[in-house]
């Protein structure tokens, strides 16, 4: 994680490229959202013994699994906060594309309003002919929707299903904890017929 974390912060410091306008609302660095799952398997090698700590103290020293929620909680937050650290250096370079973006997009689009709006409701004419017929903005509708893709990039390359496999991973071993007291197998039943209706 430390070679990951130590390579991004080297690509970030390089005059990427990033387009505030990019279709996943990263500046093109949505695609960095998989490296999560790629160390779930780190995660699921951290969880295993720290949960087989607390399977034989359930097991033989009468411990209450239901006293390590929090414990368990804290685990998978610390994991998630690792699987998604190496990504943070990104972080100052999409903040501040985003503000740079904001302020050159509202300038732009803001003119292209006021002369469609000089155009077309008070019927004067106008001086910029190119900005109302460039087909890269298109019809004002076009513009507020580039706006919006501006004003939605995101500051971390990360989205809720990046972090799905280590939380996973994380969870298994602990279901397990879990299951020594808790009768998990009929609880699955329950659950799966409340879904199903039966």
């Amino acid at each position: 994680m430390a070679v990951v974390g130590w390579a991004f912060a080297r690509i970030a410091r390089l005059d990427l490229c990033l387009a505030p306008t990019h279709p996943d609302r990263a500046g093109g660095l949505g695609f960095l959202e998989r490296v999560p799952a790629g160390f779930a398997l780190l995660f699921l090698a951290i969880t295993v013994p720290i949960a087989g700590h607390w399977a034989h103290d359930a097991m033989y020293h009468g411990l209450d699994v239901r006293t390590l929620r929090i414990p368990a909680a804290a685990l998978l937050l610390i994991n998630a906060l690792i699987a998604v650290a190496p990504l943070l250096v990104f972080a100052p370079r999409l903040r501040a594309l985003r503000r740079r973006a904001l302020a050159a997009w509202g300038a732009l689009l803001a003119e292209h309003g006021r002369l469609v709006e000089r155009r077309w409701l008070r019927q004067e004419p106008v001086s910029d002919e190119a900005l109302l017929s460039a087909p890269e903005l298109g019809p004002v509708a076009d513009t507020v929707t580039l706006y919006e893709t501006v004003r939605g990039t995101r500051s971390i390359p990360i989205s809720r299903t990046s972090l799905i496999p280590p939380l996973i991973a994380t969870a298994i071993p602990l279901v397990g904890v879990a299951a020594i007291q808790v009768p998990i197998g009929q609880i699955a039943k329950k659950l799966l017929a409340g879904l199903v209706g039966v």
